[in-house]
C-alpha cells in the first residue's frame, strides 16, 4: 500500500524520498502501522508497507542472547543493494545489540547509519515496565523518528527534547518531544 507525501527536499518529483516500513519476523501489525503513521504524519514522506523476512542465523549472538543490529543492516544491505533508490526501516520485536562505548552488544531500540539507506528499530525493550500496546507504539514512533532522522543525514543533537537527542545524552525516550527547529531547517530546507 502506497501513500503519497513528499518529502519537501527541493528535488525533482522522480527523485523524492520513499521509505520502506518492513515488518519483520512476529512485529505486531499495529507497530508496522503506527510506524508508518509518524513518518507520513512528521516527515510527510512515501511510505510502503511490507513484510519482511525472519533474519538470519549469522547476526545472531548465542553470548549475548540478542541479534547484532549492525549484523542486520549489513544483511539488509546485501539483499537489497548498496544503490537502492529507497530506504528501508526494518521493525522487528527482536532484542538488539550494538556496541557501543567499548559495551560489546548493548541492548538497543534502534540503529541506522547517518546518511544510509538501511535502518532497524525493535519494540522489544519498550514493552518494559508493563506499558499499554498503544503506549509501547508511541514510543516506537519516536525511536522510528530518530533512526529516520539519521537516514536522512541528521546528527544526534543537543537541544534537550530533540528527537535527535544521543543514547548518551537522554535519560530515557519519555522525555524526547520532536525535532527542534534546528534539526527542522535541515530536514525541511527549501521546497521550490
Amino acid at each position: 500500500m502506497w501513500f503519497l507525501f513528499p518529502f519537501c527536499t527541493g528535488r525533482p518529483v522522480s527523485q523524492q524520498v520513499c521509505f520502506q516500513i518492513i515488518g519483520a519476523d512476529s512485529i505486531a501489525a499495529s507497530a508496522v502501522d503506527a510506524v508508518a503513521k509518524v513518518l507520513l504524519d512528521s516527515l510527510e514522506i512515501r511510505v510502503q508497507v511490507i513484510k519482511g523476512p525472519v533474519f538470519p542465523d549469522s547476526v545472531w549472538s548465542s553470548e549475548r542472547k540478542r541479534y547484532r543490529a549492525a549484523g542486520v543492516l549489513n544483511w539488509m544491505a546485501q539483499v537489497k543493494g548498496e544503490n537502492s533508490t529507497e530506504y528501508q526501516l526494518l521493525i522487528t520485536d527482536k532484542d538488539l545489540g550494538v556496541d557501543y562505548g567499548g559495551e560489546k552488544l548493548r541492548g538497543a531500540n534502534g540503529l541506522s547509519v547517518q546518511g544510509g539507506k538501511f535502518g532497524i528499530i525493535s519494540d522489544y525493550r519498550l514493552h518494559q515496565f508493563g506499558r499499554s500496546t498503544d503506549s509501547v507504539n508511541y514510543y516506537l514512533g519516536k525511536v522510528a523518528l530518530h533512526e529516520t532522522g539519521h537516514l536522512l543525514g541528521l546528527t544526534h543533537c543537543k537541544v534537550p527534547g530533540c528527537i535527535m537527542e544521543s543514547v548518551e545524552i537522554k535519560q530515557h525516550i519519555t522525555t524526547l518531544r520532536g525535532f527542534c527547529n534546528h534539526c527542522k531547517k535541515k530536514l525541511f530546507h527549501k521546497c521550490e
